[in-house]
C-alpha cells in the first residue's frame, strides 16, 4: 500500500513539474508595434489576412529564446487595406526580427486580386513599424 502511495505521489509531482515549467512569465518574445497597408497596383486590398512568421537569425542559427524563432503574428486589412498585427494581445505587434510574410483572402469565395511576392521577408524593428505590402499579379 505504501509503495502505491509513493508511486502516485511521484507521478503527481512529475506531472506538476511539467505543467509548471510551461507556465509563467519570461516565455514571451519582445514585440514591436506593426501597422501596414496591403495594396495591389497601388490600390488598397480589403479583407485580407496578413501573417508574419518569425525566422531564425541567420548569423547564429538561433533566434531569441535559445533557438526558438518566436510566435507568429497576424492581422486583417480594413476597407482601406490597413492592418495592425497582434501576437500575444490585440495590437501588440510582432516579434522583433525577420519574418516570412503571407497575405491571403479571408473569404474563400472572394480571392485576392494578387499574390504575396514569393519568399517575402520583412524585418520588424524595435519601436513602431509602418510597412507596405504590394501584391504581385
Amino acid at each position: 500500500m505504501i509503495k502505491v502511495r509513493l508511486i502516485v505521489v511521484g507521478v503527481a509531482l512529475a506531472v506538476s513539474a511539467v505543467v509548471l515549467s510551461g507556465c509563467g512569465g519570461g516565455s514571451e518574445f519582445a514585440t514591436a508595434k506593426v501597422r501596414g497597408k496591403v495594396t495591389f497596383k497601388g490600390q488598397p486590398v480589403a479583407n485580407a489576412s496578413v501573417d508574419f512568421a518569425p525566422q531564425k537569425a541567420a548569423d547564429s542559427g538561433k533566434g531569441a529564446g535559445g533557438g526558438q524563432p518566436g510566435k507568429s503574428a497576424s492581422g486583417m486589412t480594413d476597407k482601406d487595406g490597413v492592418f495592425v498585427l497582434s501576437t500575444y494581445a490585440p495590437g501588440d505587434g510582432a516579434v522583433v526580427g525577420k519574418h516570412r510574410v503571407a497575405v491571403s483572402s479571408s473569404d474563400i469565395k472572394k480571392p485576392l486580386p494578387g499574390k504575396t511576392p514569393p519568399n517575402l521577408v520583412l524585418e520588424v524593428k524595435s519601436g513602431s513599424n509602418d510597412l507596405t505590402i504590394e501584391l504581385v499579379p
